[in-house]
């Protein structure tokens, strides 16, 4: 495992999956910051730095955490407490001598689990770990061999083979004496063991009898002959066996360090190292294969997905390395499905960097759809651009016109989600290019149709309606499924642009019902997969179904996408519950939905802001008016938008009304202008009615009802 995954591992044992804009170490934070737990990170020493500050920062945000690590050096942590694992005692305090000591049961043990009738002298027992300085492993190791030398034979061999070895890192007396036994041990080994040995060194979780013959064996060596070797060397102790389905092998983390760098100084180490790497993209291929199918891939994956990872990042081969760019695009594919995000981002960029023409441009949209998904918007914007650059040296147009019209839509389609949104002069010149490269084929076409449509209303986040119209047409003749869900999302939002809630709802709940034809592990997909659950429960909302904006909002929180974006799932469930009257759920929600956001980073979420004027008014509706304030302070810092303050006249009129101030309610109720105020308006309209009513204006009353077009919002 390499430092950067050392979060990955920790999330990976806690259950924990990648979420967009919140790195794992954060969720991780997340999880441990509540009761007490106990986190063991066995052999830090390979990843020192990376653990040492991740621990220290998960200790200093987890108070009920205790972390125990094990390391031949300590982390250098300012919390740390070190506690030293001493060689273990040579003589019994019972008796005062060898017989019964600490080192002697435990080498009779070992050398009685291969041998049961074994009964050597105890005092040479004890010479023996006199000899080993009382290092359990060492001693093990040498029990290992006492069926086969006799205690004798072994402390014969300690005589010939005890020494230290060249190059040896760290001083202390214990490490060098344990790489002597290992030493000792290996030179006990024929030819094709050392190979073995050496070779397997490459493989980080361990392997099965298949990658040690793709890895390990010769040219000449038989599938018969590896599982020979490898059997003798598990009964040397020098091979750890796994018991399973498939019986699988490891070494000890020292000893697989020992072995490796055995292989470095052996001079076939790049041969080796490119047949883990050939094995490697094999095994994510065939992988990645039965996942496509449908058949079952997790556990398996998870298995290998550590070899997978260092097969291709441990490597620095020429550009253009055919192997690494398949691996890299499988293990990305792979990463995606298992929702891991940006991990799965990195490997598609590195399957660009290794390769170059069409494949280039492939691997770099799908990097532009994982970071899409993961609201990453910057990232697949820049993404996109090289991409289309790519293409364009390649003599590719219509891969050129297609990541043209991809960025364009998305620049124009979700300026939220960006620090600053990409300007109107830009996508337009994005687009032009476009025009000026594609092609009449129909996905060329679809493609630049969603474009234009999305580019020609002057209200950002909004597509025109009539040309809106023809997107999803042309999508449908191309059968591109994201693609269809994208039109048909530029029809809702001018939908819900013109007032027309009822038919915007409609048009999202079409997109739902995508969910079910959608290739889930797609990248493609991705992004689309959490947008549609987010107009789904804005479109509800503004149509006042509140029953179906709530379950939809409870799915979205339970979906592999959709838990990806906590503080979205958080606050449409916060803005439901607080509509439908559940109030102490709402401010759970909204709780949860702002430290999800400061989780984040504090991105620019005017989006939230609805939401957060549901829980002022809750708050209102509750007598706590101190938080009311605090609640609406919170939302109009994010966002100014007249639309969402159409929400916010409705929170304090409600809560006007409520509280029994009738002429505050009436006041606020005449700011209203007379303009459409959004997908929040009927909820605007229908308290300014309310408020006539209440004054018995009836007849006002009525008249303001009979505008918006949809009954109340109904519970």
């Amino acid at each position: 495992m390499s430092a950067a995954f050392v979060p990955q591992a920790v999330a990976a044992a806690l259950g924990i999956t990648a979420r967009p804009q919140q790195p794992l170490a954060d969720a991780v934070r997340e999880r441990l910051a509540e009761g007490r737990w106990l986190l063991v990170i066995d052999n830090c020493e390979h990843v020192l730095d990376a653990v040492s500050q991740f621990v220290t920062e998960l200790c200093a945000a987890c108070p009920g955490l205790v972390v125990l690590a094990t390391s031949l050096e300590r982390l250098g942590s300012s919390e740390e407490r070190v506690i030293t694992a001493p060689p273990l005692a040579l003589i019994s305090p019972e008796t005062g001598k060898a017989k019964g000591s600490e080192a002697v049961t435990l080498f009779l043990d070992r050398a009685r689990a291969i041998e049961p009738h074994l009964d050597p002298d105890p005092a040479l027992v004890g010479e023996v770990c006199a000899r080993l300085d009382g290092v359990p492993l060492a001693i093990e190791l040498a029990a290992a061999r006492c069926a086969s030398l006799g205690i004798d034979g072994v402390l014969t061999a300690l005589d010939d083979r005890m020494r230290l070895l060249k190059g040896a890192r760290g001083s202390a007396e214990r490490h060098r004496s344990l790489r002597a036994v290992i030493d000792w041990s290996h030179e006990l080994l024929d030819d094709e063991e050392r190979a073995v040995f050496r070779r397997v060194a490459l493989f980080w979780g361990g392997f099965d009898l298949d990658a040690a013959t793709a890895v390990a064996g010769d040219a000449a060596a038989s599938r018969a002959a590896i599982a020979d070797i490898v059997g003798r060397l598990a009964d040397k102790n020098l091979l750890a066996h796994r018991r399973g389905p498939t019986s699988r092998w490891h070494l000890l983390e020292i000893v697989r360090v020992y072995a490796g760098e055995l292989l470095a100084a052996s001079g076939e180490e790049a041969e080796i190292r490119a047949r883990h790497l050939r094995w490697a993209a094999g095994i994510a291929q065939r992988i990645e294969q039965r996942m496509v199918a449908g058949g079952d891939w997790r556990e398996e994956f998870d298995v290998v997905v550590d070899d997978l990872r260092a097969a291709l990042h441990q490597l620095t081969p020429e550009p253009e390395h055919a192997v690494v760019h398949q691996l890299a695009c499988a293990l990305g594919h792979l990463a995606y499905t298992r929702s891991y995000l940006a991990e799965a981002q990195v490997h598609y960029e590195t399957a660009a960097v290794h390769t170059s023409g069409r494949a280039k441009v492939a691997a770099l949209r799908s990097a532009a759809h994982v970071a899409f998904a993961q609201m990453r918007s910057d990232s697949a914007f820049e993404l996109l651009r090289d991409a289309a650059d790519r293409a364009a040296a390649a003599n590719d147009p219509a891969a050129e016109a297609i990541a043209l019209a991809s960025a364009v839509v998305l620049g124009a389609r979700c300026p939220g989600s960006f620090p600053e949104a990409p300007s109107e002069e830009l996508l337009g010149e994005l687009l032009a290019r476009a025009q000026r490269v594609a092609d009449d084929s129909p996905v060329v076409l679809a493609h630049i149709a969603a474009a234009k449509a999305w580019t020609a209303c002057p209200v950002r986040a909004r597509c025109d309606g009539p040309l809106g119209e023809e997107a999803p047409a042309a999508a449908q003749r191309v059968g591109d499924d994201a693609l269809i869900s994208a039109a048909l999302d530029g029809v809702t939002t001018a939908a819900l642009g013109d007032g027309r809630f009822r038919k915007a709802a409609m048009l999202a709940d079409r997109r739902l019902r995508l969910l079910d034809r959608f290739a889930r592990h797609d990248p493609a997909i991705g992004g689309e997969v959490g947008d549609i659950f987010h107009m789904v429960t804005e479109t509800a909302i503004a149509s006042g179904n509140l029953p179906a904006a709530r379950i939809a909002a409870a799915r979205a929180a339970t979906d592999s996408i959709g838990q990806g974006v906590p503080m979205l799932a958080h606050s449409r469930l916060a803005l439901t519950d607080a509509l439908r009257g559940s109030f102490a759920e709402a401010l759970v929600e909204a709780g949860e939905m702002v430290s999800a956001w400061r989780r984040a980073g504090k991105p620019t979420a005017g989006w939230m802001a609805p939401a957060q004027y549901a829980a002022a008014m809750v708050c209102g509706l509750t007598g706590d008016h101190t938080d009311m304030r605090m609640w609406s302070a919170r939302a109009l810092e994010l966002t100014k938008d007249p639309k969402v303050q159409g929400f916010a006249h409705f929170v304090e009129c409600r809560v006007a009304l409520h509280d029994g101030r009738l002429d505050d309610a009436l006041a606020i109720a005449e700011q209203l202008p007379a303009e459409y105020l959004g997908k929040f308006d009927a909820y605007a309209r229908a308290i300014a009615a309310e408020c006539a009513v209440v004054e018995d204006r009836a007849d006002e009353g009525r008249a303001e009802l009979a505008e918006l077009g949809c009954p109340a919002p109904v519970a």
